[in-house]
């Protein structure tokens, strides 16, 4: 076993997963749906996680350990300078802290959200600053920024207001605007 600590955590976080999932049962149909989707989900890619970390069943799993990050900061430094290889440990902390988020610009993107969707609604405020943090944090091209955007509208419409029947937040200045 690779990491016995991360393992006892990983079952911990099964358990708590299990028994959100044990506790929306008595639910009605249409409430109990996101959380067993989300919950059921998490418990089959958690113990697949810990599956694979059992030594009897590493080789066979060993694909779920190799780490593949789509916003490095390696890939940001690559996109930003062209470069693919570093040449000594002053470029390897600078590519480092390219792609890693301060506490303050973490909080900014906390309180930006946050406004956004008191004023303009869930909708348009998930999809417009998931484009822009891909476009301008990620670093993302414009085509998968905005796809992302695109479809992030899409799910969440899709998903609470058409299937779920429950309806988001529309944003003050459309209230007010607009009315109930």
């Amino acid at each position: 076993m690779k990491n016995r600590g991360e393992f006892i955590f990983g079952c911990f976080i099964l358990l708590i997963i299990a028994g959100f999932v044990a506790l929306s049962l008595p639910y009605s149909p249409t409430a109990r749906l996101v959380p067993l989707m989300v919950g059921i989900a998490g418990m089959i890619f958690i113990g697949l996680q810990l599956i694979s970390s059992l030594p009897r069943f590493a080789a066979k799993f060993s694909f779920l350990n190799k780490k593949r990050e789509f916003f490095s900061a390696d890939l940001i430094k690559q996109k930003k300078t062209g470069l693919s290889e570093k040449k000594d440990d002053s470029e390897k902390d600078a590519a480092r802290t390219v792609g890693a988020l301060s506490v303050q610009e973490m909080f900014l993107w906390v309180l930006l959200f946050s406004g956004t969707i008191f004023l303009f609604g869930f909708l348009l405020s998930l999809s417009l600053l998931v484009g822009i943090f891909l476009k301008y944090r990620a670093m993302a091209g414009w085509r998968f920024s905005l796809l992302s955007a695109a479809g992030i509208a899409v799910v969440m419409h899709f998903g609470f207001e058409v299937l779920l029947n429950v309806f988001l937040y529309k944003g003050y200045l459309f209230i007010l605007i607009l009315g109930r």
